[in-house]
């Protein structure tokens, strides 16, 4: 009797394992697969962006035979988070462009 209680439950155990193991790694799957899908539309818009519009760092005649950028595949490894703080005081500085006149930009967090 008692052989046929732990053997229930190691197998009672093992399974949890097995199903926690499962569970978990269908959320970081989920969590990959929006990752991808996120990083996917950005580059589609970046490469439509460059294709299309007239801002684009492209010449008009490169822009009708481009295909869109190479890319590395989605890696989630490589995902950052960060907390933004916004900046107290409204602070400016200037960066120097290559069309011609200095740009002011706000700095808006610290």
């Amino acid at each position: 009797m008692k052989k046929h209680f732990v053997r229930a439950a190691i197998i009672l155990i093992i399974g949890l394992f097995v199903t926690l193991s499962l569970a978990c790694s269908k959320t970081n799957r989920l969590e990959r697969l929006k990752y991808n899908k996120e990083i996917m539309k950005q580059r589609l818009d970046k490469d439509r962006f460059f294709g299309e519009y007239s801002g684009s760092p492209l010449l008009p005649v490169q822009r009708m035979t481009f295909k869109g950028l190479k890319y590395f595949k989605p890696d989630i490894s490589y995902r950052l988070q960060a907390m933004f703080t916004p900046q107290k005081s409204q602070k400016t500085f200037e960066i120097q462009t290559s069309s011609g006149p200095d740009r002011l930009y706000i700095v808006k967090a610290a």
